[in-house]
């Protein structure tokens, strides 16, 4: 009946039950559902399989966790099991044979593992009788040990906790030490700590189900040892809560309860089940307060009160009747320490949560010792002793304390909540996988079902398709019709191989895939073997004269007709290029069609078909005109390419990063290589067996061929043939390679910045120069192993300076490969020993160490840096820019020149970045010049000084002489240009400047020069005396006048007046107020007067006087004329040159930005030149 009991409360027979029923109402109801047309279960292997799934999944769910329940109350009890105990100790090793024992022991009503039973803590005081407690508890210890009862001591880092397993609990007896921690306080408290570890580690979900605090009645007398007790206690119901994550109930249980005075008479004559009962008070509710439980002990002190009567009156000793009279007096006085005890405990702090005590609780184990009157103890008297002082008896309220109240009330301990929160995690995932899963199963069932449905319409819309295509027409009728016929069936066929067999049984793609196929292959047989046949016949025709193509042709067709071996694979590449051949609109589409369904012809149970012997014979007859070295050859390259070896790349070996300098086109093209066949691994692996398999090879064809007598070739005709297979070789693996490497470039550059950065990528760690050239040279080095003569390398190699001596060191080296002569390898290593050598690789041993290609990197690299100075130089550089040019110049040619004795392709690559380097830097310097032109003055100078007087002489408006100071000065405009900007183009220490050999770069001609020069000349005129006024001083001398009585000549203010007699020179000074005039006297009528306004009115009266040059060049003579009147006069200057003969504003030009090749000095659109 027990276990019936047992097996009704499981939780895991209500889940079995439910999963049986779920499956016995899927196996049942389920044929029934449908979900429109499709009915998940009426096939019944899915029926069985569904109704067979919850009791699985709950049958797996129970074995799983009851595998998990063993694991973790072995490792439970792993953890208790001491070091390995001594021989001599049987007691030690019968405790391990009992943890033993208990790792797989089952126990109480539930039949549950000591993991799964309701764990308890005892903790309180030394001395509290704690373990005396345990052993009169009435529970059942199964692992007895030696004949009494022992309790299972812990490993050493818990030495004194003390695990009583019983078949309802497991109770752990701690330290008493444990508690106080006043021995050695690091220690307990470390063995505390790893208590409370073993136990969160081992049970994390709930840890403990209670706690029972155990304090000795005697203590209760003790105002200072309770104040202690309740403090320690306190801080250990915190350290469990704070570990373990729990809220326990807490029992307190007062021990030794015999030593109070009158308990031991009280109680005497109790019967068993009176003396076995519950002694105390357990306050309501299941969170009770230190007030309720108060008033549970109350209640209790009542009752015995109340009885108190009753039992003197049953007891006919006097004595023991006097004791049994204060034994409630005793009790009550109890009440004030253990409501201090109760409030420590109750008190809540911001750290700390109070504890859930149960119930206060009475007890005695075995009577011994003297009872304590703790009302005489309070009085100050000394106690009476009691009757039975001495002595052992029996115990008083513990047998049902355990089995009837703590053990019942194990659910009212709380759970870790992070424990708990990750178990229901556990569960929810657990449940939701298996949830995910049944709906997959359903969603592939489902899916399967839709998909064979799909399958079955595809099948009637590949029918409908078919005869469309054919048109009801038979095979042969139409080649048009039959490829779209084939292709119907070739696409249908290859979709459902593609869609498989899926479905968890349901799919039907492998049954309906089989037909199909069989379909298919019996049509290929009737509609594509007479188009391959046609092909053949129609190209045998049209190849007559074209023996290569016939040898593919009548070999294919051959194959079709049987008359050979089945080699489907040259089959397939005939047909794909042959029908291209064909042309037309979608040739290459329909051959790589007619391609796939060939495969399929040879995959299939091919059947080979009639073919024309008069067509074969034809053939025959043009194939064996051909050499018989050419026909092998031919085949030995088919034979290589059919091994799949894949193209030599540059792409592949010129490092990471081969677009950073060359051109993505060409070379570097996809698809774009040189077989494998024609490097020296192809050679050696893949050349050498097959040519030395050549008469093998003649042997072979003769099925294609017809009996050529190969089996006669003599010995020398074999060697010739020989010869001539590696003649063939060696002449196609020169034209490749040479093809190949001539279309290997460097990528354009656009600007002077890009050509930077290609000449820094070439030479930096990145650059795929030397790795390309260096795989070059590897896979051309065809040098054979040893003892062979120097080759010719002198025609290709310098024989001077380093490249030249490297020629020769690798020249001897190749050289002696070649001992004897005849090597057909020699014209293949002297055209790539060049290259060898350039890379490094021809001498002994191949070391790239110190290789001329390092040469030309580092050349690159400091053109780059030289071009990266100029590009960033500010305006045109003067001449920092212009001694950067030179030098980038310089290196520019060097690369140019040594590009002549480099090898292809480094020599082109050479050529090519020089070449865009001079480029780009020509049109840097323009574009600088440009720059630096708008940044000084260019645009200003046109817009200011061209329009002017007296730069443009016919001009009204005139120049400001703030404006002329800015421009002509010595540190004017003009002046910094030529000595900023120009100052490594012009040479200016001549009297005559000169325009330097570089100064076309940016643009600058000798009449650009002329200009800047007459720039300066105006300068040293008008600035000599002071460099930041323009200042004049100049003499006139009269030296004749006709036609007037006087002439009176005022300019800036100054006055010159002649009567034609004595003529008196007078020094005029310029800047003055401005303006000029000169007037000649009359008879009887207002003077003759003739005049000219503004700051530059001298220079416009000394134009139109016309001043020509005199005795030197700071004299002039000039003369003005009015109404008949002349006057004649000279003029001087104070410096070397006369302003007013040699007019130095003439020849002036502004500087102006300009791009291209045009000049970077112009003259305005306005001639600035006097016109009169």
């Amino acid at each position: 009946m027990g276990k019936l009991k047992a097996l009704l409360r499981s939780r895991w027979f209500w889940r079995a039950l439910g999963a049986i029923l779920l499956g016995l109402l899927i196996w049942f109801l389920g044929p029934l559902v449908s979900i429109g047309d499709f009915r998940p279960f009426e096939w019944w292997p899915a029926a069985l399989f569904f109704a067979l799934l919850p009791p699985l999944v709950v049958a797996g769910a129970w074995l799983w966790s009851r595998r998990r329940a063993q694991r973790r109350n072995a490792a439970m009890i792993e953890a208790l099991k001491p070091g390995s105990p001594a021989d001599h100790d049987e007691i030690a090793a019968k405790l391990v044979e009992a943890l033993d024992m208990l790792k797989s022991a089952r126990l109480g009503s539930e039949r549950a593992y000591v993991y799964q039973l309701p764990w308890y803590a005892i903790i309180g005081p030394s001395g509290a009788g704690k373990t005396t407690a345990l052993l009169n508890s009435g529970l059942d210890f199964p692992t007895a040990v030696a004949g009494e009862y022992r309790a299972l001591r812990g490993q050493p880092n818990t030495p004194n906790c003390d695990w009583w397993f019983t078949d309802e609990a497991v109770l752990i007896d701690t330290a008493g030490r444990y508690v106080t921690q006043d021995i050695d306080a690091a220690a307990d408290a470390e063995g505390w700590r790893s208590f409370l570890e073993l136990l969160k580690r081992h049970r994390p979900l709930q840890p403990l189900n209670g706690i029972i605090v155990a304090i000795p009645a005697p203590d209760f007398a003790n105002k200072t040892a309770m104040a202690a007790h309740a403090g320690n206690i306190r801080a250990r119901l915190a350290e469990i809560r704070e570990t373990l994550g729990q809220d326990l109930p807490v029992y307190v249980l007062i021990t030794k309860a015999d030593l109070l005075s009158g308990f031991r008479e009280y109680f005497a004559r109790s019967t068993d089940a009176e003396s076995d009962q519950v002694f105390g008070a357990t306050a309501p509710g299941t969170n009770p307060d230190s007030d309720s439980v108060l008033r549970g002990f109350d209640a209790l002190v009542t009752s015995v009160s109340s009885r108190l009567v009753d039992r003197m009156q049953s007891e006919p000793q006097l004595p023991l009747r006097a004791q049994m009279a204060g034994f409630p007096g005793q009790l009550a006085s109890l009440r004030a320490p253990l409501a201090t005890l109760l409030a420590a405990l109750a008190v809540r702090s911001r750290f700390d949560e109070p504890a859930r005590v149960r119930g206060v609780y009475l007890a005695s184990g075995t009577q011994t010792g003297n009872p304590v009157d703790r009302i005489l103890l309070g009085a100050g008297l000394p106690a009476l002793a009691s009757a039975q002082a001495v002595g052992q008896g029996r115990s008083f309220f513990l047998k049902r304390f355990f089995s009837d109240l703590v053990i019942p009330e194990q659910g009212m301990a709380g759970r870790n909540p992070a424990a708990e929160r990750r178990t229901r995690q556990r569960y929810i995932a657990g449940v939701a996988a298996a949830g995910v899963a049944l709906t997959l199963a359903i969603g592939l069932w489902i899916w399967g079902y839709s998909r064979n449905m799909a399958l079955i319409h595809s099948i009637y819309a590949t029918a409908s398709a078919y005869s469309e295509a054919t048109g009801g027409a038979a095979a042969g009728t139409s080649v048009e019709q039959d490829l779209a016929a084939l292709g119907v069936l070739g696409k249908a066929t290859h979709d459902m191989t593609e869609a498989g067999d899926f479905g968890l049984g349901l799919g039907q793609g492998g049954r309906l895939g089989r037909e199909l196929r069989g379909v298919y292959g019996r049509d290929l047989q009737r509609r594509l073997t007479p188009i391959l046949v046609g092909l053949a016949e129609e190209r045998l025709a049209a190849n007559g004269t074209a023996p290569a193509a016939l040898y593919d042709d009548l070999k294919s067709y051959l194959i079709l007709g049987g008359r050979g071996p089945t080699l489907d694979e040259h089959v397939l590449a005939w047909v794909q290029s042959a029908w291209t051949a064909r042309g037309g609109p979608g040739a290459e589409s329909e051959a790589g069609e007619l391609a796939r369904h060939t495969a399929a012809l040879f995959d299939g149970n091919f059947k080979p078909v009639a073919i024309d012997d008069a067509r074969i014979e034809t053939a025959r007859a043009i194939l064996r005109t051909q050499p018989p070295a050419v026909r092998v050859y031919g085949r030995l390259k088919t034979r290589a390419i059919e091994k799949g070896e894949p193209m030599w790349t540059a792409r592949d070996n010129a490092g990471p990063r081969p677009e950073l300098f060359f051109d993505g086109g060409g070379a570097f093209a996809p698809g774009a290589g040189v077989p494998a066949l024609f490097t020296r691994a192809g050679y050696e692996r893949t050349f050498l067996p097959i040519a030395a398999s050549g008469p093998k090879l003649l042997e072979e064809e003769n099925w294609v061929v017809g009996d050529t007598g190969v089996a006669r070739l003599s010995a020398a005709e074999l060697g010739a043939l020989r010869q001539d297979l590696e003649r063939l070789y060696f002449a196609e693996f020169l034209s490749r390679w040479q093809t190949y490497v001539a279309s290997l470039k460097p990528r354009p550059v656009t600007s002077l910045a890009d050509n930077v950065q290609r000449l820094r990528d070439g030479s930096g760690p990145l650059s795929p120069i030397a790795p390309l050239l260096r795989a070059i040279a590897k896979a051309t080095d065809l040098t054979p192993g040893k003892n062979v003569p120097k080759p010719q390398a002198s025609a290709v190699l310098p024989q001077s300076g380093v490249l030249g001596a490297a020629a020769k060191t690798a020249a001897g080296a190749a050289g002696a490969a070649f001992a004897g002569g005849g090597d057909p390898r020699r014209s293949i290593v002297d055209a790539f020993v060049p290259l060898r050598i350039f890379v490094g690789t021809a001498a002994a041993g191949g070391a790239p160490s110190n290789a001329p290609v390092d040469a030309l990197m580092t050349t690159m690299g400091q053109l780059a840096d030289k071009l990266n100075v100029i590009a960033v130089l500010p305006g045109g550089g003067g001449a920092t820019g212009s001694q950067q040019s030179l030098e980038a110049k310089a290196l520019i040619l060097q690369l140019d020149q040594s590009a002549n004795a480099m090898p292809p392709p480094a020599g082109l690559w050479a050529k090519a970045v020089a070449s865009d380097a001079s480029v780009a830097l020509g049109g840097a310097r323009l574009a600088q010049m440009s720059g630096a032109i708008n940044a000084s003055f260019g645009e200003q100078c046109l817009q200011l000084l061209s329009h002017a007087f007296p730069v443009r002489p016919a001009a009204a408006a005139e120049l400001p002489l703030d404006v002329f100071a800015r421009f002509f000065a010595p540190q004017g405009q003009f002046a910094r240009f030529v000595n900023d900007d120009l100052a490594g183009y012009v040479d200016t220490s001549t009297e005559s400047w000169q325009a330097k050999p570089n100064a076309t770069e940016v643009g600058l001609t000798e009449a650009n020069v002329r200009a800047l020069q007459a720039a300066n000349l105006v300068t040293r005129i008008f600035f000599g005396g002071d460099p930041h006024s323009a200042r004049l001083s100049y003499q006139v001398e009269p030296v004749a006048l006709a036609g007037a009585p006087s002439v009176t000549l005022r300019i800036d203010g100054q006055t010159l007046t002649f009567d034609g007699k004595s003529p008196i020179p007078v020094t005029f000074e310029w800047p003055g107020p401005g303006g000029a005039s000169v007037e000649f006297a009359t008879t009887g009528t207002a003077p003759e007067v003739r005049s000219w306004p503004g700051q530059w009115a001298a220079f416009r009266l000394m134009k139109a006087a016309a001043v020509k040059s005199g005795a030197s060049p700071a004299i002039g003579e000039g003369s003005l004329t009015q109404a008949g009147a002349r006057f004649d006069f000279r003029v001087r200057t104070f410096g070397g040159t006369n302003p007013f003969v040699l007019d130095p504003f003439v020849k002036i030009a502004c500087p102006s930005a300009t791009t291209g090749q045009q000049s970077a000095l112009r003259r305005s659109a306005s001639p600035l030149v006097q016109t009169g």
